[in-house]
């Protein structure tokens, strides 16, 4: 695996480690960032200046990279609108892919999404879902619980290296930080919308709380004709 790591204080074992480090242009100005330059380059690694969330996607896809690894939540998830490449943004990367809790959309199957979950490079891997309603009786959420749970099983007998799967009802941070704690996760796993993160998105908010290492993953599939993400 090629990680493509912003920061001196995260490593990664068993990888192939890249190092970027980044002087921003928000913070240094003309002479500053010779001498940022300079102090950097004395170290392993790239040195690039710029926006750092643009520098990271370019250099993620000039060199190919399989994972990027951040930990900076902003940064993070600056990152995650702009490119396809899978972004873990955690403070220490120690055990983080023993075991993922995976939240996922089980109305939506397909080889690619198969294809795409069984990449992720968690040794136990745990899929999530939560049913979210203001109003219950209009959601229908004791009709929706039984078909949810049939999918759910349906792509655990599909995807074999899927474990458990948790169909839960409430606020879907709080049913998801929950579950990550009773079964002790590494790291949380969710995807993104195709292009941005919404404001108050379940992705931006578990990633700021921090409380646990966030793996934010997209899938772009031809659908119906249309490009989506999953």
């Amino acid at each position: 695996m090629k990680v493509l790591i912003t920061s001196d204080s995260l490593e990664v074992k068993d990888a192939e480690v890249i190092r970027l480090r980044i002087i921003d242009t928000r913070k240094f100005k003309g002479r500053r960032i010779i001498e940022e330059r300079k102090r950097l380059k004395a170290n392993d690694g790239f040195v690039t200046v710029g926006d750092p969330a643009k520098e990271v996607a370019k250099f993620a896809n000039a060199i190919d990279v399989d994972l990027i690894a951040v930990n900076d939540p902003d940064l993070g998830l600056d990152v995650a609108r702009t490119v396809s490449k899978p972004v873990l943004i955690a403070n220490n990367l120690d055990n983080v892919f023993e075991r993922g809790l995976i939240g996922y959309n089980p109305l939506v199957f397909n080889e690619a999404i198969k294809s795409r979950i069984e990449s992720l490079p968690f040794k136990e891997m745990h899929i999530i879902h939560v049913l979210e309603s203001l109003i219950p009786a209009k959601a229908n959420i004791e009709t929706n619980i039984p078909k949810i749970v049939d999918f759910m099983r349906n792509v655990k007998e599909r995807v074999e290296r899927v474990s458990h799967y948790h169909v839960k009802v409430g606020e879907p941070v709080e049913e998801i930080l929950k579950t990550a704690e009773e079964i002790d996760a590494s790291c949380i796993a969710l995807s993104t919308s195709m292009k941005t993160l919404p404001l108050g998105s379940t992705t931006q908010k578990i990633a700021k709380i921090g409380k646990f290492p966030v793996l934010i993953w997209k899938e772009l599939i031809k659908r119906n004709g249309f490009i989506q993400c999953l």
